[in-house]
C-alpha cells in the first residue's frame, strides 16, 4: 500500500493557517472545548452540533492577524 504525503501548499497556508492564527480564533476554539465536552458527556445533540458547527466555520469568521505579536498567533504559526 502506497502512502501519500500531504504537503501544506500555498492554498492551505493562506486560507487555513493564516486565519487560524488570529488570536480571537484561537481563544474562541479554546472556549469551545468545554461546550464540546459537555455536549458529549450529556449526549445533548443540539449543543454538540452547534459546537461542531462553530469549530468548523471558525476559520471562515476571523480574518488573518495583522502581526504576529500575540502569543496565540506565534503558537499556531510555530506548529
Amino acid at each position: 500500500m502506497a502512502h501519500r504525503v500531504v504537503r501544506a501548499d500555498g492554498f492551505t497556508k493562506r486560507y487555513f493557517w493564516s486565519r487560524h492564527a488570529n488570536p480571537r480564533s484561537v481563544w474562541a476554539l479554546i472556549a469551545a472545548y468545554p461546550a464540546l465536552i459537555l455536549g458529549i458527556y450529556w449526549r445533548h445533540r443540539p449543543l454538540l452540533a452547534g459546537t461542531l458547527l462553530f469549530v468548523a466555520i471558525n476559520q471562515l469568521v476571523f480574518e488573518p492577524p495583522d502581526n504576529d505579536e500575540a502569543w496565540a498567533t506565534r503558537v499556531v504559526l510555530g506548529e
